[in-house]
């Protein structure tokens, strides 16, 4: 049987399985062209890439410098805005400078945050670069141009020709980051190690690139004293979080059989730190090793590809062979497509198809010679939910047939339902694209037209002249690689695994608990490490128990919650005699109250004194007790000191005490307030404490009323230098402001003279009365008065009735101080009575004229 050996020149090979295969043909598309075909050649490089919210693709290419000049060197690029539909092709270049020759370059778009216009997106570009002298590998090109057609950026690393090979796999990571990986040289031959490059969108107008990482795997050297490695690529989830990187290889340490296995290195911190080398022994699946014939070693073929779902988790596609023990492989011995992946940390191996043919060629030795054995290329959804697999193979093929006629092959799985699709053959019914599947490249992700439909994009190479790379070739877009929702329909057998405990539990703090599963497998993990049917667990977390028997894995997971009872409020406090709810809230499944013995989640306490309340909390096989104190606060004693009674028209003060705020009933906010009530009044203060508890007081105050006091004289007019009596009454003691302190005062003031008299009542109230004594000086009536015998009245003072005597006959008139006339009286010279009603209190003057004389004399009405 011929042993196919890995050359580094040479990609990856990948086989398919046809039962219940289904026919779906695909169109084509024109789209760019180049120099020659060895700008596809690679299996590990992303020449074409989509957005499928612009519903865009781009494709970059090396140039045709026959058709457009310049050198193949040159990179191109064609765009579809349409899904693929119509193309704009041979745009560029894209290093117009072309320091150092480009190869096999790598695309991707960037499509800014929130921008839904194509133009105003870019394609990004990293391809390698070689000396235009010596033509060895000196390092990468890297730039953008947006879709416009402006902004071209073209920059280079050139690291020199020990250093890098060819940059594979560009993929997007975050929204802006974008990650590459290259395999590091030492001399013509791989060192083992591989360079990771992370590319960030400078926030203006380029993708800035360094390398972030070099994974220096220990490779085994042990049969040729060289290490043997094959294709590389690196992937990441939708998030950008987490990343693989994965190679072919044999790692020191692992299976003893001189064959090729997947090795991976992983970041769950979106690349900031990397583990691994994490290598898959093939020899654990029987659904592998049930393909071996006699002696072969279960071997991977030379090319593969990869992509992350959105569990994180990665699906490497790859061609499963026997192998001779010795880096090569028997094509004509039994072959499958398989992905290899992991769920939880446990690795398994899907077998995705047959396959059937074997490494196919096309050129003339030694010169201008390509190889392509099974050309696997994987793709996901943007959410990461759905996995699309793509290979080359004939049906017509006899086991081992050099793959010249290549068909596209594909399988897809959705990796939250556990289903997967039949195989469609996508070129075979086409009479346009039957066998000529040569190079296929598909983009890492897909088109979606609808939310049911997923549009894989795929490119493959065309021979302008039969078989030969080295001429111009063209290329050619695949139309109707489609897959909608309903082809999902068979189901992935799965292994029945489930944890006892449930999928909940409670657990008490400080303690732990057992998960367990039930059962023989041939791989357990949980995800705490443990391997075997039962776990100790003393952390809150999901657990998750995955098993594995032969290819066919299972999982089960239980939510083991940290046993809560979080009590409000948390520190209590009431004022004697009010109420407090108190309330517990978490995840127990009850709760019990004490001392109060109640069930309730809330309860209603008033105690009379501080009390401890316990509530105890019941989980999975435990309980958890907790405690509140809670405090009961004295009402603050109110007082209020002051008279309690007030004369009316004055004010008392009320001062109160015992609170640290106070508000009475009037409105006033202060400890002391000046209350003049008119009428008997209660007043409340209340008042608060430090502690918010309140209490309140009640003061009565008595209104008293003032003495009704007044004062009369015993003459209200006197002359100047007589003497009058005045009188006061209605209260029990009295003060003139003579200073007496005698109900009664004699007062000879020489002129008019207003005295004041204060009088306190038997309830102590105060009250004041004036009084005016009239004062007259009495000019000329001594002389009219010592004439005696002319006119005498009688009773003077007197009410208003007098009798006049005179002496003889005369006509009399009543004046009073103003001088007016009030009256005039005819009076004989007998005794004559004089009554005069509504006469004031005061001095009056009597005049007149007898025939003895004139009369004019004085009289006091009081």
């Amino acid at each position: 049987m011929k042993k196919i050996y890995r050359n580094f020149l040479l990609l990856a090979f990948t086989g398919i399985t046809y039962n219940g295969m289904q026919s779906q043909c695909a169109s084509t598309a024109s789209v760019g062209t180049s120099s020659n075909m060895f700008t596809l050649i690679r299996n590990g490089t992303n020449p074409i890439a989509v957005d499928k919210d612009l519903n865009t693709v781009v494709y970059a290419h090396r140039n045709n410098a026959t058709a457009f000049g310049g050198s193949s060197g040159h990179i191109r690029y064609d765009v579809s805005t349409n899904g693929g539909a119509t193309w704009t092709s041979n745009i560029g270049n894209l290093n117009p400078t072309m320091t150092s020759p480009a190869r096999y370059p790598n695309a991707v778009i960037y499509n800014p945050a929130g921008n839904t216009n194509t133009n105003s997106a870019y394609i990004g570009y990293m391809a390698a670069t070689i000396n235009s002298v010596s033509s060895a590998w000196n390092g990468q090109v890297t730039g953008v141009r947006q879709l416009s057609g402006t902004g071209n950026t073209e920059n280079y690393n050139q690291t020199g020709s020990t250093n890098v090979l060819i940059p594979n796999s560009m993929v997007k990571g975050a929204p802006g980051i974008f990650w590459a990986v290259d395999a590091v040289m030492n001399g013509t031959n791989l060192s083992g190690s591989f360079k990771i490059y992370k590319g960030t969108w400078n926030g203006t107008n380029d993708i800035s690139w360094a390398t972030t990482y070099t994974a220096n795997p220990t490779l085994n050297t042990a049969l040729t004293g060289s290490v043997h490695v094959s294709d590389y690529n690196i992937a990441f989830d939708p998030t950008g979080t987490f990343g693989w990187m994965s190679f072919l290889s044999h790692a020191t340490g692992g299976p003893s059989n001189y064959a090729y296995y997947p090795i991976f290195y992983k970041t769950t911190d979106g690349g900031a730190s990397w583990t691994g080398p994490i290598q898959v022994d093939l020899n654990q699946f029987p659904c592998i090793t049930s393909l071996l014939t006699g002696t072969s070693v279960a071997t991977t073929a030379f090319e593969h590809d990869l992509t992350v779902d959105i569990n994180g988790n990665p699906h490497l596609l790859t061609t499963i062979c026997n192998g001779d023990n010795a880096y090569a492989v028997y094509f004509g011995y039994t072959h499958h497509m398989f992905d290899i992946t992991n769920l939880n940390g446990v690795w398994n191996a899907y077998d995705i198809a047959n396959v059937n043919s074997g490494r196919g060629g096309w050129g003339t030795s030694p010169t201008n010679t390509v190889t392509m054995d099974m050309a696997p290329q994987v793709s996901r959804t943007a959410d990461g939910k759905k996995i699309f697999f793509t290979w080359t193979d004939n049906t017509t093929y006899t086991v081992g047939a050099a793959n010249q006629s290549p068909n596209l092959f594909s399988r897809a799985y959705d990796v939250t339902t556990w289903k997967w699709t039949p195989v469609k053959d996508f070129t075979s019914c086409n009479v346009a694209t039957n066998g000529k599947m040569i190079f296929p490249h598909i983009a890492a992700e897909v088109l979606e037209p609808t939310s049911t439909t997923f549009k894989l994009a795929g490119v493959y190479g065309a021979f302008s002249v039969a078989n030969d790379p080295g001429q111009v070739s063209n290329f050619i877009f695949l139309d109707n690689l489609i897959y909608s929702a309903s082809d999902f329909s068979v189901t992935q057998t799965a292994v029945s695994v489930s944890i006892q405990e449930g999928a909940t539990w409670l657990l008490c703090p400080s303690t732990s608990a057992s998960l367990s599963i039930s059962g023989a497998y041939t791989q357990v993990l949980w995800n705490n490490g443990t391997i075997s049917n039962t776990t100790s667990v003393n952390t809150p977390s999901t657990y998750i128990a995955t098993v594995r028997n032969g290819c066919t894995i299972g999982a089960d997971s239980i939510v083991v919650t940290g046993l809560t009872a979080s009590l409000s409020p948390a520190s209590p406090s009431i004022c004697i005699g009010n109420t407090e709810t108190l309330t517990v809230s978490g995840n127990a499944f009850s709760y019990t109250w004490m001392p109060v013995n109640s069930t309730a989640t809330s309860i209603v306490v008033s105690p009379t004194t501080s009390t401890v309340y316990t509530i105890t909390a019941s989980g999975d096989n435990c309980t958890y007790p907790q405690t509140v104190s809670l405090t009961v606060n004295a009402l603050p004693t109110v007082s209020i000191t002051g008279n309690s009674t007030v004369c009316a028209g004055s004010s008392v003060v009320q001062t109160a005490a015992g609170a640290s705020t106070y508000t009475w009933n009037t409105g006033a906010n202060t400890a002391s307030v000046s209350l003049s009530p008119t009428v008997n009044t209660t007043y409340t203060v209340t008042g608060t404490d430090i502690n918010s508890c309140v209490n309140s007081n009640t003061v009565a105050i008595a209104v008293n009323a003032l003495p009704s006091l007044s004062v009369s004289s015993s003459n209200s007019m006197i002359c100047s230098g007589s003497t009058a009596t005045l009188t006061g009454s209605g209260a029990s003691t009295y003060t003139w402001n003579t200073g007496a302190n005698i109900v009664s005062i004699s007062v000879s003031p020489t002129i008019t003279t207003t005295y004041t008299l204060t009088g306190t009542g038997t309830n102590g109230c105060n009250n004041s009365s004036t009084f005016t004594q009239s004062v007259s000086t009495c000019a000329g009536i001594a002389q009219i008065n010592a004439s005696s015998d002319l006119l005498t009245i009688y009773p003077n003072p007197n009410n208003g009735e007098f009798i006049i005597k005179c002496n003889s006959a005369a006509t009399l008139q009543l004046i009073n101080e103003l001088g007016e006339v009030i009256r005039e009286m005819n009076v004989s010279e007998n005794e004559t009575e004089i009554k005069v009603n509504g006469l004031s209190k005061g001095l009056y003057f009597i005049t007149g004229k007898t025939q003895n004389g004139i009369i004019k004399t004085k009289l006091i009405i009081q």
